[in-house]
């Protein structure tokens, strides 16, 4: 079962789905420490070459250019988030972090995966009166 991750983080979805037979691909993560992290979770002991990467600058087939049987990720919380908030407001996807989840959505429609699983906190679902959430599932990627 092939499988893209994209936001990875420290790569704790991966980890367990790697242990139930999951065959990642790529991991796209941007942060260098995050990435330190996901070497020693020994994924670079595979073909994966784990680079900090940036899924704005580049089209999805750059990354990588076969077809996925999973995509997985969260895409940045800290606009929807209660921490969020408390740090001063909630900006939903008005704030560079919050519009990520259109990258998450540009691969699901380019490699048409089997499933996906998208990642965030509760906080998304209520962002604005619920109108972000709405947004983000008539984005193409998800059928109500």
């Amino acid at each position: 079962m092939k499988a893209l991750s994209l936001f990875t983080g420290i790569g704790g979805f991966e980890v367990g789905m790697r242990d139930l037979g999951f065959d990642f691909v790529k991991l796209l993560e941007i942060d260098e420490k995050c990435c330190e992290t996901l070497r020693k979770n020994h994924f670079s002991k595979g073909l994966i070459n784990i680079e900090p990467i940036d899924i704005t600058k580049k089209e999805p087939f750059d990354f990588y250019d076969k077809q996925v049987d999973y995509i997985v990720g969260g895409p940045p919380c800290q606009s929807f988030s209660a921490a969020g908030r408390r740090a001063g407001g909630i900006n939903g996807i008005n704030d560079t972090r919050g519009s990520l989840f259109w990258y998450y959505c540009q691969y699901v429609k380019h490699f048409t995966p089997k499933a996906f699983v998208f990642e965030n906190v509760r906080g998304i679902l209520s962002s604005k009166g619920g109108e972000d959430f709405k947004i983000i599932c008539q984005s193409g990627f998800y059928e109500p």
